[in-house]
């Protein structure tokens, strides 16, 4: 933002300082120290640079979010007139002040931007001044109140996961995103024959549901040994094949057919050619679900045995699931893929099925790849689709309600609980 008095101001400010050009390095480095760095204008000056460069910064709409009242918390003074003071320090090093737009970023940082693409961040300094970066160069600070706040902000929905973090900054807010929402185990209280409370809960390790006696409350410490993180660390190798931490073995995985992937793509009728071969496409019952309104969306399958999930129908049975992640704004989701009524594997290249059932059967778990990435068909209407087999999970704990798994799986980073979405087909992704 150019602004005539700020013109006028630097103008004033070179008239009265010797001049000395800054030239901004490819990568972080301090201003070199020099004899005449130290500003010469008048205090009036000052002020008026001062207030202007604070008008600049009030005007922006993210003056007033959490992450600059939390910085402000932090440092014990107004960003604004940290800014501006900032401001008055660069305009004595640089003779182009006005060539710079001052603000505030959606975290709270305070920034200097030059034309050129350099900038610089009030909060990075050293013994010779602030610090000069390059526009790459990301300004999410690593400190943990901050992280706190995005983190807090992602999950309510107020933000989306920033693009411009680093791996360090982006490993820490994950992990304070699954430390904010919890791990939480999947269980559901129920009476057994003679009318007393029995508690079954999903044991990760086993990965089927197993009954105790009591309520939740008696074997808390039992169950909360089993919740789940929901949020995974997404990446991406030299080849530029999609990794992930596996959330269980704390082991980074590549996943082999993930290149030139497109995570935020969902597909319809009208667009599943994009990525779906035609060979694939041309299956029955891919081209009657797709008729039907069913909607496509990318998992990588994180382990292929069976998780045994459970519904009610009078009594609690097993169902079995996939268990996936699903990759939204650069984070991995957890989730749960049955089927609906039976399962079905279309071949990508020649569109020929294989039926997988209910995945029941040792053949049927092996035709499932684990670490790649897979095309699932979903009806949007998860609730009408539970309710076409007469089954229900409504009543599973720290479980999403069908009415908004399908939502919460394709378009938010929910905290209420884990997503378990059925599905009639799935198509194993062809690298292109």
């Amino acid at each position: 933002m150019k602004k005539v008095l700020l013109v006028v101001l630097a103008l004033l400010i070179v008239s009265c300082t010797p001049q000395v050009t800054v030239a901004p390095e490819a990568t972080a480095t301090s201003i070199p120290q020099t004899e005449t760095a130290i500003p010469t204008a008048t205090p009036n000056l000052e002020e008026e640079l001062r207030a202007d460069v604070i008008a600049q910064i009030q005007a922006d709409p993210n003056y007033q979010s959490s992450y600059v009242q939390a910085f402000e918390k932090i440092s014990g003074q107004s960003l604004s007139e940290t800014c501006a003071d900032f401001a008055f320090k660069l305009g004595a090093l640089d003779e182009n002040l006005a060539d710079f737009t001052f603000g505030i970023d959606q975290y709270g940082i305070c920034y200097a931007k030059s034309d050129d693409g350099s900038q610089i961040i009030f909060d990075k300094w050293d013994a010779n001044g602030p610090l000069y970066v390059t526009e790459e160069e990301n300004l999410l600070t690593s400190n943990p109140e901050v992280i706190a706040s995005m983190a807090s902000d992602v999950l309510s929905g107020k933000t989306e996961f920033p693009s411009d973090v680093n791996p360090e900054q982006y490993s820490a807010l994950v992990k304070e995103m699954n430390a904010q929402r919890g791990s939480k185990p999947v269980y559901v209280e129920a009476v057994d024959a003679s009318g007393n409370p029995t508690v079954m809960f999903y044991n990760t390790e086993t990965r089927k549901f197993e009954t105790l006696k009591g309520t939740y409350e008696d074997n808390k410490e039992i169950i909360d040994q089993h919740g789940f993180d929901i949020y995974v660390e997404i990446g991406q190798n030299e080849q530029g094949l999609t990794t992930y931490i596996h959330p269980d073995t704390g082991e980074e995985i590549v996943v082999e057919n993930s290149g030139d992937i497109d995570w935020d793509w969902v597909g319809n009728k009208n667009n599943a050619g994009e990525n779906i071969s035609q060979e694939a496409l041309g299956n029955e019952l891919l081209g009657f679900l797709l008729d039907g309104g069913y909607n496509i969306t990318q998992v990588i399958t994180i382990n292929k045995e069976p998780a045994e999930m459970v519904f009610a129908q009078g009594k609690y049975f097993g169902y079995n699931c996939i268990e996936v992640l699903v990759v939204r704004n650069g984070v991995g989701i957890r989730a749960f893929v049955g089927a609906e009524g039976g399962l079905v594997l279309v071949d990508g290249n020649t569109g020929e099925e294989k039926a997988l059932g209910r995945l029941n059967g040792t053949s049927e778990r092996k035709s499932i790849k684990e670490n790649m990435v897979y095309y699932i068909f979903l009806y949007k209407d998860q609730v009408g689709s539970w309710e076409s087999s007469r089954q229900d999970i409504n009543q599973l704990k720290n479980v999403i309600q069908p009415s908004d798994s399908y939502n919460e799986l394709i378009d938010g980073y929910s905290t209420d609980g884990i997503a378990i979405v059925r599905s009639p087909a799935i198509v194993l992704r062809t690298n292109k």
